[in-house]
């Protein structure tokens, strides 16, 4: 959050030309966000910020242009990137963008078409994480690419379950203050980020933040009846990300409507609602 002029009461931050933020990116001293507004409306797209003078560039690539839903974003450069889009059949497809000449180029071979939540840059490589289709589950499992040029290099390959998130590790130093407390760089407070996308089709990602202890991470129904369990037990202080795919404890659709998302934690509750579409 950016308060624009701090002499002014509550918070004045930038207005963004499109809705339902779901990726931000810094690029130096500015950053790329993209918003995928509201289902079906093709009002999202990819703008640039600039937090110092307090605007935006306007949508460089629209929704329109993408041919679909915006539903994820992964940069090579300040110029490059790749995004996630959902047609009108709910067919998923992985697009280059270029955000100085503002074009969008054709889909990537080798992808299945099914729900793809999450791609990430790593190095000249681009990771898809595909989860295949009913027609064709074998699919499912990451895709490999060459970031600069989109060619595909390897997959799918099977990682055990549809991927739902990938995470890249890498060796980075980790700053810490050895007179302060060990403790203090973990989260101080539990926290239960909005569903995204939303509505959704084949899947939605849930963000979440725990400290230390159990939890449990559980869809209900608006009459507040458990529909499943997403999570339960003992996990690491933290930042992580879960999807539900819409089905129920025993493996069945859920019907179209609005969802409750509960976290219990450590004495706290919160819930988000996201709303089902098939």
């Amino acid at each position: 959050m950016i308060d624009l002029d701090p002499s002014l009461d509550g918070v004045q931050g930038i207005d963004l030309a499109a809705d339902n933020p779901i990726a931000l990116y810094a690029l130096g001293q500015k950053l790329a966000v993209a918003g995928s507004a509201f289902f079906g409306d093709r009002a999202g797209g990819i703008e640039i910020l600039d937090p110092e003078q307090g605007t935006s560039t306007g949508l460089l690539v629209t929704e329109e242009e993408l041919g679909g839903d915006l539903t994820a974003l992964a940069l090579v450069s300040s110029r490059q990137g790749y995004v996630v889009v959902s047609d009108e059949s709910y067919a998923n497809h992985v697009r280059p963008v270029d955000l100085v000449a503002r074009t969008v180029g054709p889909a990537l071979t080798g992808h299945s078409g099914g729900y793809t939540p999450d791609l990430v840059v790593d190095g000249e490589r681009l990771i898809v994480a595909d989860r295949g289709t009913f027609a064709d589950p074998n699919a499912a499992g990451l895709l490999f690419y060459d970031a600069a040029t989109g060619q595909q290099l390897a997959g799918p390959v099977g990682v055990g379950l549809p991927p739902s998130a990938i995470a890249v590790l890498a060796e980075v130093n980790i700053p810490t203050d050895v007179l302060g407390d060990a403790g203090a760089s973990l989260p101080a407070r539990a926290a239960l980020g909005a569903g995204y996308p939303n509505p959704f089709n084949a899947g939605v990602v849930l963000p979440f933040t725990v400290t230390a202890g159990s939890m449990r991470l559980i869809v209900r129904d608006v009459l507040g009846r458990q529909v499943r369990v997403l999570a339960e037990g003992s996990v690491s202080a933290g930042e992580h990300r879960l999807v539900w795919d819409g089905t129920d404890e025993r493996g069945r659709i859920a019907g179209n409507g609005t969802y409750l998302i509960e976290l219990q934690t450590n004495g706290q509750q919160m819930v988000r609602k996201v709303t089902l579409l098939k």
